[in-house]
């Protein structure tokens, strides 16, 4: 603490943080949870994350329930994102926000998005679930959660789908506790749920309207005179009756009856079991009563009750026949106590493109536990989650130069992009499991893509070198095309630019085909040239999995010509094929 206090003001101006000079400071959160009922993502969910709102939140918390989970879909689901994740992710990255952590178990899903200058400050992640399904073993019901340290509070995030059904209301009351007394984080501050200074629990509670018939509930939501059924909702019965529930606050239900639907419609249930509309799904808080300190600090912190801004349903969405439900919180955070500057300042030294080396300078500003599997990723500007880098270096093993205050760190031109852009660098923690520092963003050079034909034969010299240079930026980094192609002793590396279609590609090689390098190769009589099959790498960087597919030329293509395939990145999260 001191030591930071004492940098130059030089220093202090290049961080752009000071620490300890705020009253107070308020993040804005907004909370989604939506039972989808299998169905696949709608095209567009600007208006259910309120994308046109003058007001961003900093952070996102999108709890899903009923995510499609077929075998066929969840083995996918586990090599790739789902679809429902891939559509929040590309939604959001644009705007700069990155998936920091999510959650998975069968049809519960749980996605925790931030602004990406709140990253460096979110800490101590971890992730768990609990499934209240048959006999406690199966998925279908239960609770996923997700837990940080946010600028030093205690946070945890709790999506449920508890136990469907209005006799079941004892049995709902039951299976939260449950999950609440079970799930254990590897924290020594927060252990439990309840140890965390803000809680908020959502999801699909099934919490029923009683006692009131048909014809009144409807009547009521015709009205919109909802809080005459406010008293015979399940959830705010129960509250009267058990301790823990108390604990949670909820604005008023002042929308629509979120379930039962027709799809593709705003009609309630019209089947022959004409379910009674009720406030299925829910979004509460609860905020410690007692003060804790921040996870890196043993002093006392305050912090205000949250403020609802909205609690709404969006009834635009129908899709399926539960309604999606949005909470956006004002968090109104004393900052006496919480640190502002993160544990790494890092930058790219010099120009950087794949022609050079490289050189990474960082920094520590404040202790941490560094380690030898610390790492630090290449990501393009608007990047979606931790796992999307270009590439990475290993600190500690590619180290070149260190003192106390400055480390420089060696990356190779082969591992630098060809194809350019803007660029940031992060630093990842291998112990606190999180990215402890991000660099401001730089330029990497577009370097030229040479399409090159030589034979291993020294007799041999082909001329000219056939170029190919691709300009076109790449917008979607989860994946990279890439193609190597082998004919006999001659060697042909392209890279193809995700805007092309695989007719482009295909009229692509057949111009390389009818260049006057490969007419002049194959007039050596080394081989044929005409092709048998075109290999598609779909290179996907997720938890350690690589998928491959394979597609058939067009007819005119097939003979003797094979492409196979390279990958084109490495890093922690894929290790090739």
């Amino acid at each position: 603490m001191e030591e930071t206090e004492e940098q130059s003001d030089a220093q202090q101006s290049d961080l752009s943080l000071k620490k300890g000079n705020h009253k107070g400071d308020s993040f804005r959160l907004h909370i989604v949870t939506w039972n989808v009922a299998t169905a696949d993502p709608p095209d567009d969910v600007s208006l259910l994350l309120h994308l046109n709102s003058p007001k961003s939140p900093d952070l996102y918390v999108i709890g899903l329930q009923e995510v499609y989970s077929g075998p066929l879909r969840f083995v996918s689901d586990i090599v790739f994102d789902d679809p429902w994740s891939h559509l929040f992710m590309s939604t959001l990255a644009p705007l700069s926000y990155v998936k920091v952590s999510s959650i998975r178990m069968q049809g519960l899903l749980l996605l925790f998005f931030s602004k990406m200058e709140h990253v460096p400050f979110i800490r101590d992640i971890q992730a768990t679930y609990t499934r209240t399904g048959i006999f406690g073993y199966w998925g279908n019901k239960g609770g996923v959660s997700i837990r940080l340290s946010f600028y030093g509070h205690m946070l945890c995030f709790l999506n449920c789908h508890l136990a469907a059904h209005m006799k079941y209301a004892t049995e709902r009351v039951d299976e939260f506790e449950y999950i609440m007394d079970t799930q254990m984080f590897n924290c020594t501050k927060a252990p439990r749920i309840i140890d965390h200074r803000l809680v908020f629990w959502f999801g699909d509670l099934n919490f029923r309207i009683q006692d009131h018939g048909m014809h009144f509930v409807r009547s009521c939501i015709n009205n919109q005179t909802y809080s005459l059924l406010w008293s015979q909702d399940q959830l705010t019965m129960m509250k009267k009756k058990e301790q823990l529930l108390q604990e949670f606050e909820e604005g008023p239900l002042d929308f629509k009856p979120t379930y039962k639907f027709d799809l593709n419609s705003d009609t309630y249930d019209s089947s022959g079991k004409k379910r009674k509309p009720a406030w299925t799904d829910r979004i509460l808080w609860r905020l410690q009563p007692k003060a804790s300190p921040p996870d890196e600090s043993s002093e006392d912190v305050s912090t205000q009750e949250p403020t609802q801004d909205l609690y709404t349903s969006k009834m635009e969405y129908s899709i399926s026949d539960h309604k999606p439900v949005i909470g956006i919180f004002s968090l109104e955070v004393s900052l006496r106590k919480m640190y502002e500057i993160p544990l790494v300042r890092l930058r790219a030294e010099g120009d950087w493109s794949a022609d050079i080396d490289a050189m990474v300078v960082y920094s520590p500003l404040q202790p941490f536990p560094s380690s030898s599997w610390d790492w630090i990723g290449l990501y393009m500007v608007g990047f979606t989650s931790m796992s999307d880098y270009i590439t990475y270096t290993w600190v500690k093993d590619d180290e070149v130069a260190f003192n106390e205050e400055l480390m420089q760190v060696y990356v190779s031109k082969e591992e630098i992009p060809v194809r350019g852009g803007e660029c940031v660098l992060c630093y990842y923690s291998s112990a606190l499991q999180c990215i402890i520092g991000i660099s401001e963003p730089f330029k990497v050079s577009i370097k030229e893509i040479i399409v090159s034909l030589k034979s291993s034969a020294p007799s041999v010299c082909l001329s000219p070198i056939y170029r190919l240079c691709i300009m076109s930026r790449w917008r979607n980094h989860d994946i990279t095309h890439c193609f190597l192609s082998c004919c006999f002793e001659a060697q042909i590396l392209i890279f193809w630019p995700l805007p092309w279609s695989q007719s482009q590609w295909v009229s692509a090689v057949l111009q390389l085909c009818d260049s006057w390098a490969l007419t002049s190769f194959r007039s050596q009589g080394h081989c044929s040239l005409t092709l048998a099959g075109i290999w598609m790498a779909y290179v996907k960087r997720q938890h350690r999995r690589v998928c491959c597919s394979s597609v058939r030329p067009p007819q005119q293509l097939q003979h003797t010509f094979v492409l196979t395939l390279q990958p084109f990145f490495y890093g922690p999260y894929f290790d090739g094929f």
